[in-house]
């Protein structure tokens, strides 16, 4: 079996809050739904590979897909929310 391996443009944890927690960066978060929607490819092995819980990056794909992305020919229209929503900073 092939492993597959993917890595992003830019780097996912942009900074920490003041609790503690990562704060994620926008476009490196969209750019990891669009992997994790590719047929074939397992969400808990993506988030395995890129430090985080499947359980937070399967909420980012609902939050993605409940802010209205859709598939056009392939690819993906970006979220209506701004990127600095508290939902998308989680």
């Amino acid at each position: 079996m092939k492993e597959h391996t993917t890595r992003l443009s830019r780097p996912l944890i942009a900074g920490h809050g003041r609790d503690g927690r990562c704060l994620y960066d926008p476009e490196a978060k969209r750019e990891l739904v669009r992997i994790c929607l590719q047929p074939g490819l397992s969400v808990a092995k993506i988030a395995l590979e890129h430090g985080i819980n499947a359980n937070l990056l399967r909420k980012w794909i609902g939050l993605y897909q409940e802010a209205g992305a859709s598939v056009r020919h392939g690819t993906l229209a970006l979220p209506t929310f701004p990127p600095t929503s508290r939902n998308w900073q989680d």
